[in-house]
């Protein structure tokens, strides 16, 4: 979205330009009848037979001191050439003359207030009204310095009463209005703008300052409605331009707000606003290039503004184009069982490589390596994975997913295996995928289906045998609110290895040990449910509580099968989940999770305790260059089950 300060600037600027429309005064002569943007700054006088003009008139008044004559036309001289002090010197003479010099006091109070004397320009002023109550001339400049000293809703009283005493004029009920809707008193002014609407349907300023009225109270459809009002009638109307754009912006039609907002820099090609909205605009079509072409322009206009600079960061953050580098290790103590003493020490690495890019329409497609060696005291093995994702979206409702891809898991050389007959040749490749989808027939409610077929390298021995999981997933998601969600997730999985020459326990006629050429297999199923809340959402910190649990069981410990890994009848694991995530600035930042419940290993063993700490910091080096360093330390773990387990991981993305 686009920040709301640009809607409150534009707003603004429409305030400050009508205001400064009726600061001129009644009688229309000379710079007293006129009202600068803010007060004009003083100065020493500069014309030549305007400084003589005034040396002859400080003359007379030397010679004469109770000339009011005189006096009220040095001060006029004196504010012409933005002498205020001294303009002001001269009505303060005038007045100690004639103190009852309405008009005197009148302008006393102008020059005070162009001088930057509010407090004692509004004191004149009001002393004017206190004689006389209804002073027009009077309640005008008292409206002004208001608005010059930053009292707006003062100021919208004041025209207020300015409108309830001359309905005739509209401009009253405008600036009311206007000031009402900038300091959010946006019932007032819309009831003010309705029913000047209904005596003059025609007058497109009140129809702007309504479509005004509705944009910041969110009513997005009406204030659109009311800016294509005025353009029916001003096509090139700037105000009504941007007003259009900014609503089919914020409605989702953003084709439309594309065709207004590209109007209007064409019409004013150095207008800042009008950049910066198309520049957004552009970035919610995915035009990149485009979006930033525009702000190298508004950046012409507006040198190293903040609003460019945040938007350019968020462009490069958001590059469909990314190489992501990562590095991490792990150490895991555990049995391979699930349960008894320690007796395998599991050290394994990642080296991964991966590229995100955006070719076809609607489709982000991911290309990725990863080297993972993994060692035990006994045995090691370097498998690697090479994959191709995609991921398409079909509409709103449907989401397909596909990967095609080789694992790797070594070289094929003769390796002791589980209930082998001899050294027999280890796993060498085999073909990797998966193909799913997500149906979304609401925005809170969505379904996923994903059959996937995969490597398991989580140790040296499941390398070795080439296992591979053959798995089909379904899953339900559900988002309450924009806080709060749910997920829950089913799968069945098969486990097979590469076929090898087995002792099968009998002999043969000859007395040597029968042995069949088989595959070990495994099936399990198994689910996962996962309730999150977010308490917290700031900039600087965000922080989410919720809960999970996790159970599943697999046919092998029932068969003495084992896999190299994890694979337990029985499984459960319940946790409390917390997680503190934000930036200390605007270039780190940090995730710190903790995970704290219960595990249990096969029905009718002990309950465990489960806990997973997981801290990381992340730092934005550049907007293209960006890294985290993570550690972790868990007593799970799907290699080993109950562990001992810490791992740190490093990682550095680089935007295109």
């Amino acid at each position: 979205m686009i920040p709301e300060r640009l809607l409150r600037r534009t707003v603004l600027k429409l305030v400050v330009s009508a205001v400064l429309a009726a600061l001129l005064d009644a009688d229309g002569a000379g710079i007293l009848a006129q009202s600068p943007t803010s007060a004009p700054a003083a100065g020493a006088p500069t014309d030549k037979s305007a400084s003589e003009r005034i040396a002859h008139l400080q003359e007379i008044v030397k010679a004469h001191p109770g000339d009011t004559d005189a006096l009220e036309a040095l001060a006029r001289a004196d504010a012409e050439l933005k002498d205020f002090p001294g303009a002001i010197s001269a009505y303060g003479q005038v007045l100690a003359v004639n103190p009852s010099d309405r008009d005197a006091q009148v302008q006393l109070a102008r020059l005070l207030g162009w001088n930057h004397q509010y407090e004692e320009s509004i004191r004149a002023f009001r002393a004017v009204l206190d004689q006389v109550p209804g002073d027009r001339e009077a309640l005008e400049g008292l409206a002004n310095v208001q608005v010059w000293s930053g009292k707006l809703t003062e100021a919208a009283a004041t025209y207020g009463r300015l409108a309830a005493q001359h309905p005739e004029d509209s401009d009253y009920v405008l600036q009311a209005a206007r000031l009402e809707a900038e300091t959010r008193q946006y019932a007032a002014a819309r009831d003010r703008l309705s029913s000047l609407l209904a005596v003059e349907p025609d007058n497109l300023d009140a129809r702007l300052a309504l479509a005004e009225v509705e944009a910041k109270q969110n009513q997005f459809p009406s204030a659109l409605h009311q800016y294509e009002r005025v353009l029916e009638e001003r096509p090139r109307d700037p105000s009504a331009l941007m007003g259009t754009a900014q609503m089919r912006y914020y409605t989702g039609d953003v084709a439309g707000a594309f065709a207004a907002a590209s109007a209007l820099v064409n019409q004013e090609p150095r207008n800042f606003d009008a950049l910066f909205l198309l520049a957004n605009i552009e970035r919610a079509r995915g035009h990149r290039a485009e979006a930033r072409n525009l702000l190298n322009r508004a950046d012409q206009i507006s040198p190293h503004n903040p609003e460019v600079a945040e938007l350019r960061e968020k462009l490069w953050s958001e590059s469909p184009t990314v190489l992501h580098l990562t590095a991490g290790y792990s150490r895991e103590l555990g049995s391979p069982s699930g349960s008894g003493p320690l007796t395998e020490d599991l050290r394994s690495w990642v080296f991964g490589s991966q590229l995100d890019f955006s070719v076809l329409p609607h489709t982000s497609s991911i290309l990725s390596f990863d080297a993972l060696p993994t060692q035990t005291p006994s045995s090691a093995a370097v498998p690697s994975i090479f994959l191709y994702r995609q991921t398409t979206h079909l509409g709103s409702y449907l989401t397909l997913r596909g990967g095609l891809g080789l694992q790797r898991f070594g070289p094929g050389v003769p390796v002791e295996l589980p209930n082998s007959a001899g050294p027999q040749p280890s796993a060498t490749t085999a073909p990797i995928g998966f193909f799913g989808g997500s149906f979304a027939p609401d925005r809170r409610v969505s379904f996923d289906l994903t059959w996937s077929l995969s490597g398991v390298p989580y140790t040296p021995l499941a390398v070795q045998l080439g296992v591979i999981s053959s798995r089909v997933e379904a899953g339900f998601n559900a988002t309450f609110n924009p806080r709060t969600d749910f997920h829950l997730t089913y799968f069945r999985e098969h486990l097979t290895t590469e076929p090898y020459q087995q002792l099968t326990g009998t002999t043969t006629g000859s007395g040597q040990p029968g042995t069949v050429y088989a595959s070990e297999e495994e099936h399990g199923s198994g689910g996962n449910a996962v309730f999150n809340r977010r308490i917290v959402a700031r900039e600087r910190l965000n922080l989410d509580a919720g809960a999970s649990a996790l159970i599943f069981g697999y046919d092998g410990p029932r068969r003495g099968v084992y896999l190299g890994f994890f694979t337990p009848s029985f499984y459960q694991r319940e946790l409390l989940n917390e997680r503190l995530s934000g930036q200390f600035s605007k270039r780190l930042g940090y995730d710190f999770s903790a995970s704290l419940g219960i595990q249990q290993v096969d029905q009718g063993q002990p309950i465990q305790r489960a806990l997973i700490v997981n801290p990381a910091f992340t730092l934005k080096a550049t907007p293209y260059l960006s890294g985290s360093l993570g550690y972790a330390y868990y007593n799970s773990a799907q290699g080993l089950g109950i562990v001992s387990g810490n791992g740190v991981r490093l990682t550095i993305d680089w935007r295109f």
